[in-house]
């Protein structure tokens, strides 16, 4: 066993041991530690029908809810074109619990992409060896940025196509880590390497091109640069699919005014500012901003990243300082008539108004009714989806790093974004600039068309990919 592969067994060790101590204090570890309790007797009996069936299996593993909506439109296609059984692993509880509870849902309604959900068990050799041995999948697919060596290495070994979809290579990567060896061994697993972008193989071409040029020969017998291909980002059709398959929200049209046109906005003196999956690093840029948008009539709909009962008692009070008054989604859902026809409640609400969607799910439907998003997490290190606003021609406004998202760097030059930094002076006043020209008739029209152009554009990388597999397999 090589150094660094010792290396890796400490580290999944100590990790294993960091995350059950960590349960005692922290909700997430705690899901984490929970939901592999008795894997390996759920595992197979979720598996039998398959087997029993002599159903193909295609196995998608992904990080979280964000990766994996970058992979369920490939998902819908072999399920509905070759019948594959669908089984899906997430490494996080914010996926796991999200898509666990909608599968149950879905399933209830005879809705069933996915057949079998689960999370990945700690990456150890016995573990691998079990899952996929139990899992028996025809097809694998891994999502971005998980490289979890040991599951990667035992399906190799079994010689298991396995394909990673849409992966960014950034200068910034791991992979190009000198500490990053065992990673970049670990690209040779993959039959093909499908990036969001053109720019991502040029970067291993020019880091390769480094090596060889110094002579690693590591780096000359492990190039995978010939599996890489750049097929564009999967997520646009996924947005897209759910932009047309938009759910009405009563409850928000309720908060917003129950007469008024709430899609084409007509007639409507309010104007609606979203804020998505947000963060605690969030809320002292949002604290700066949103008295200025409530003087100007805004009404703000907040969607926290976290729902349970401490972060949204924590975001009550964040806005009871800024003296508003939050109203709960929840508690609106047996208050609140689901008629829009009818006249809005009548109970007295003190101004500012705020509505929190303490509900999962909703917020990719949420945004259709907003004029203007900020998408949370970017401060935190991890921004998320950005494109569930724009697809409904919303400009949107985010923080952080922007060296991952290539689309984010597009919708800039589009003037359609807005990138806070922590290190611009006059930022809030720049912000609210923005916000203030972006509703004017004109520019407002710009916006929703050259976010019509983007999307048509970058649509199609579900199908380029699906060719490519179907070819290589002929």
């Amino acid at each position: 066993m090589s150094f660094h592969r010792l290396v890796y067994r400490f580290l999944i060790f100590f990790y294993g041991l960091t995350l059950n101590f960590a349960s005692l204090f922290v909700h997430k570890a705690r899901l984490w530690r929970n939901g592999r309790k008795n894997w390996r007797e759920k595992l197979a009996k979720g598996l039998k029908i398959a087997h029993d069936n002599s159903q193909p299996v295609l196995w998608l593993h992904a990080a979280s809810l964000g990766e994996y909506e970058q992979g369920k439109m490939l998902l819908q296609k072999y399920k509905n074109e070759q019948n594959y059984f669908i089984v899906l692993s997430f490494f996080s509880p914010s996926g796991y619990e999200i898509i666990n509870q909608q599968n149950e849902k879905n399933r209830a309604q005879g809705e069933n992409l996915i057949d079998f959900v689960c999370y990945l068990p700690l990456d150890t050799a016995d573990n691998a060896q079990y899952f996929l041995a139990t899992v028996r999948p025809a097809l694998i697919f891994w999502v971005k940025y998980e490289f979890w060596y040991n599951y990667l290495h035992t399906a190799a070994q079994s010689q298991i196509p396995i394909y990673l979809l849409a992966v960014i290579f950034s200068p910034q990567h791991l992979i190009f880590s000198r500490w990053a060896r065992l990673t970049w061994q670990t690209m040779d697993f993959f039959s093909l390497i499908f990036t969001q972008n053109q720019n991502s193989k040029n970067e291993v071409a020019d880091f390769l091109a480094k090596k060889t040029k110094a002579k690693d020969i590591f780096y000359t017998n492990h190039n995978f640069l010939p599996k890489i291909i750049p097929a564009g980002d999967t997520r646009v059709d996924s947005i897209v699919q759910t932009a047309q398959n938009w759910q009405t929200l009563p409850i928000v049209e309720w908060f917003i005014s129950a007469k008024e046109d709430f899609i084409n906005k007509k007639n409507s003196c309010n104007k609606i500012f979203i804020v998505g999956s947000s963060h605690g690093e969030d809320l002292p840029f949002l604290a700066q901003i949103f008295p200025f948008l409530w003087a100007e009539n805004w009404k703000i709909i907040i969607v926290p990243h976290e729902i349970n009962p401490k972060a949204i008692q924590q975001l009550q009070i964040f806005l009871q300082k800024l003296n508003a008054v939050p109203i709960l989604y929840s508690d609106c859902e047996n208050r609140i008539p689901h008629n829009e026809n009818r006249e809005p409640h009548n109970e007295a609400r003190t101004p500012p108004p705020t509505l929190v969607i303490d509900k999962i799910g909703l917020l990719k439907h949420v945004y259709k009714y907003g004029n203007f998003a900020y998408i949370g997490g970017g401060f935190s290190g991890g921004l998320h989806n950005v494109l569930e606003a724009a697809v409904f021609g919303l400009p949107t406004a985010f923080g952080g790093a922007l060296y991952k998202f290539t689309e984010l760097k597009e919708l800039l030059k589009l003037q359609t974004a807005f990138h806070l930094s922590q290190n611009k002076p006059l930022i809030i006043q720049n912000w609210l600039k923005f916000i203030q020209n972006t509703q004017l008739a004109a520019q407002n029209a710009e916006i929703k068309t050259n976010l019509n152009l983007f999307f048509n554009q970058h649509q199609g990388a579900t199908e380029q990919i699906y060719q490519h597999i179907q070819n290589e397999k002929k």
